[in-house]
């Protein structure tokens, strides 16, 4: 982190060098710090290509979310930011899997199958089957019924 305080937003092979001599060691624990400071959204890709790890440019979260975004981030619950995470994560992804919303976070795929149940009684999110995609997929609830609570 303090690699990008100091230096704004860097590719992640920057950031490699930045940490020191190419190795395969350095680009594990290049990796890993990533990991690990975005899944604490501490940082977060700033452009580059999604295409392969080596391409993304990364920056503080602070830099790249508005300060009074952060403040009401800081009120919630544990439980709350997961829900507003995950119905933020849906809408973005139009199409996605409780499967692929653990890998994402990190999270336990019990904790997101709890998530998805509250978030559909909610009416948050919701699920479907889409065409050949195996089993039921997250899909953003209908506008009409986002935040409604009807069933």
């Amino acid at each position: 982190m303090d690699i990008l305080d100091r230096r704004g937003p860097l590719m992640t092979r920057e950031v490699r060098l930045a940490f020191g001599a190419r190795s395969r060691e350095n680009t594990r624990r290049v990796k890993s710090v990533l990991v690990n400071l975005q899944t604490r959204f501490l940082i977060t890709t700033a452009g580059g290509d999604t295409a392969g790890w080596s391409h993304h440019r990364w920056d503080l979260v602070e830099r790249w979310v508005p300060p009074r975004s952060l403040m009401t981030a800081k009120t919630l619950s544990r439980e709350q930011a997961r829900a507003q995470i995950m119905e933020g994560f849906v809408y973005n992804m139009i199409v996605t899997t409780p499967a692929d919303v653990a890998w994402v976070f990190g999270w336990q795929r019990s904790e997101v199958e709890s998530l998805v149940s509250e978030l559909r009684e909610q009416n948050r999110i919701d699920t479907a089957w889409v065409g050949e995609l195996e089993g039921e997929v997250l899909v953003p609830a209908a506008p009409e019924d986002r935040g409604s609570g009807r069933g």
